[in-house]
């Protein structure tokens, strides 16, 4: 089942990148963008989970396989997260067009590629702890619909871009720390960085609000 997922999420998240900005750039790029960041979310997530097996287990497991990789636990999809981050970052200063525009454009399908794929684990294998990563995806979804008009807020006089995306940040991470909380299973470092996330987040949302727009 997580197999299959994996190969409708993904094209599913294409379409949806190209359907967001096919219309206002070269094909190339949104190619480029959306692939790339693929690669980085995937890269980083799995590299995390082998770490944390190995740092579990003092080895790394002997029977690896591509889809093993994709059953994720929390921490593994915040490094995807953060790897998908700085992936567009770094693709946006290359071609010179401001990154917080592709990364609230394409917030929403990481999310809906991360829902399709964790509750596709979570069928699957049953655990509670895919359900719980689920519940988080989901929370952060629906606490950032009512945010989507955000360019029309009093108190958000700049309208500029970039609150969408950190605002979907911010919600995702304080649901992470909440349910590392309310579950016991974070390191102390493992919350201060989730916290220090969230308060440089809330801080550039600051910022944008009173710059005014150009």
């Amino acid at each position: 089942m997580l197999t299959i997922s994996l190969f409708l999420s993904i094209p599913l998240y294409l379409f949806l990148v190209w359907r967001r900005v096919g219309s206002e750039h070269e094909p190339e790029e949104i190619i480029t963008l959306s692939l790339g960041g693929l690669f980085f979310f995937i890269a980083g997530g799995a590299t995390f989970e082998l770490a944390l097996r190995f740092m579990e287990s003092g080895s790394l497991p002997t029977n690896i396989n591509l889809i093993s990789l994709f059953q994720w636990r929390g921490y593994s999809l915040v490094a995807g997260a953060v790897s998908w981050i700085l992936a567009v970052i770094l693709y946006c200063r290359s071609i010179k067009v401001p990154a917080y525009y592709f990364l609230e454009k394409f917030s929403d399908s990481i999310l809906l590629l991360a829902a399709l794929n964790i509750g596709s684990a979570f069928f699957s294998s049953g655990r509670v702890d895919y359900f719980w990563q689920l519940l988080v995806i989901i929370l952060t979804y629906l606490f950032t619909r009512p945010l989507l008009g955000y360019r029309s807020f009093r108190w958000y006089p700049s309208g500029r871009i970039g609150f969408l995306f950190l605002s979907t940040l911010v919600l995702f991470l304080v649901f992470e720390i909440i349910l590392d909380l309310l579950l016991s299973r974070a390191l102390y470092w493992q919350l201060f960085l989730e916290a220090g996330i969230s308060l440089v987040s809330i801080v550039n949302i600051y910022f944008l609000s009173v710059k005014p727009s150009r």
